[in-house]
């Protein structure tokens, strides 16, 4: 079991140019061992060991920014900036609750959905030439978190007026705050039971998809547009399931780094035919309907 973590935490950030021979590697670690701790860190504020090392691990920026957006994300949400629930209030276009809605939404696929595109990262940086690498990472990331963005404020509008239309049939308030409470239950069961569905096993076999991208500047650029919508769509239909979750519980911080460790798990330690990730869902659908039963 050991191994194959290892094995797999290799395989996440394997390099994209073999790395020269050990005795190649000798003499400049040796140099760098007889430095003092100032002399070391001013070689790594130089320019050009961060250019050599993004060179070599574009994936890099996708834990940057995903850090960057955690650390925004948890400060918005410790203050006035929650996430609304969809449950209980009514969504009006471009208002300020939409408008905390967009940024919360987005800064959330920034930080639990960036970490799971090494693959497609390493793909885009491969093609590009050096000078044009990081611009082109840049486009396919933006173009990802557009696709997910326009879809949460799509679904955010639809389910909060669905919600509101039923709220207002129905007659018994203690019987509404029950089945509201169950709503989280309810999305985690349907994670559940999506990981046993071909059409989630297709879609998650899709996101190693690669397209051919073109290294002209205007071309470079679009394609890499494309190819952020394209594995945008199929990480939609691998994750909505859980995000639909996420958005019934209200998106707590605790709750989306224990989803985006469980997200990361299945990307990078298991087999796309493995079954673990339902036991985890059913786990939770069951936590919260417990907790919407005993809760007073």
């Amino acid at each position: 079991m050991l191994n194959k973590l290892l094995s797999n935490i290799c395989l996440a950030w394997k390099p994209l140019w073999t790395p020269p021979r050990p005795s190649q590697l000798l003499p400049q670690w040796r140099s760098y061992r007889q430095l003092s701790l100032p002399q070391m860190a001013g070689k790594l504020l130089k320019p050009g060991f961060w250019q050599n090392w993004l060179a070599r691990y574009p994936q890099t920026w996708l834990w940057l920014w995903s850090s960057l957006a955690w650390a925004i994300l948890i400060r918005r949400m410790l203050t006035q900036y929650r996430m609304p629930d969809i449950c209980r209030s009514t969504p009006q276009l471009f208002d300020e609750q939409f408008f905390n809605m967009g940024i919360n939404w987005g800064l959330m696929i920034a930080a639990m959905m960036l970490p799971l595109l090494s693959e497609q990262v390493q793909h885009v940086a491969s093609r590009m030439p050096s000078r044009m690498r990081n611009t082109a990472i840049h486009w396919f990331l933006l173009a990802y978190i557009l696709q997910w963005l326009l879809t949460g404020l799509l679904v955010y509008v639809l389910s909060g007026s669905a919600f509101t239309a039923l709220s207002n049939l129905t007659e018994q308030v203690a019987w509404q705050a029950k089945w509201r409470s169950a709503l989280p239950a309810l999305g985690f069961a349907l994670a559940a039971a999506w990981v046993y569905s071909p059409m989630k096993r297709a879609a998650q076999l899709s996101c190693s998809r690669t397209i051919p991208m073109r290294i002209q500047a205007w071309g470079a650029s679009v394609d890499s547009l494309r190819f952020g919508i394209l594995i945008a769509n199929f990480c939609l239909r691998t994750c909505w399931t859980p995000m639909l979750a996420l958005m019934l519980a209200r998106h707590g911080i605790l709750l989306m780094m224990l989803v985006a460790s469980l997200l990361a798990y299945e990307r990078y330690f298991l087999n796309y035919r493995s079954r673990a990730l339902a036991h985890a869902w059913a786990s939770m659908a069951l936590a919260f309907l417990l907790l919407s039963i005993f809760k007073t």
